[in-house]
C-alpha cells in the first residue's frame, strides 16, 4: 500500500469539506473546495465522482458526465479508488 502525499491528504481534507457543504445544499462552495482538492491532487478519482455528484444536483449534466468520465479514467489507470 502507498502512502498518501500531503497533497492527496490536504485534498481529501477539502473533500470533507465540500461533502458537508453538498450536504447543506451548498453546491457552490462544495464545487470551490473540490476545485482546490483537485487541483492538489487531480489522480483521486473519489474527488472527480464527488464533483460529478455536486454538477448532476444543480442540473449541469455536461460537467457531471465529462468528471464521470475523468474519475473512470482515473480508477483504470492509477487504481486509487
Amino acid at each position: 500500500m502507498r502512502l498518501q502525499t500531503e497533497n492527496e491528504r490536504k485534498a481529501r481534507a477539502l473533500k470533507s469539506l465540500a461533502e458537508a457543504a453538498h450536504a447543506r445544499v451548498g453546491h457552490g462552495h462544495a464545487l470551490l473546495l473540490l476545485g482546490e482538492a483537485l487541483a492538489m491532487a487531480p489522480q483521486l478519482a473519489d474527488l472527480w465522482a464527488m464533483r460529478s455528484r455536486v454538477y448532476e444536483g444543480v442540473h449541469r449534466y455536461s460537467d457531471a458526465l465529462s468528471d464521470a468520465q475523468v474519475s473512470i479514467h482515473s480508477i483504470l489507470l492509477c487504481s486509487t479508488w
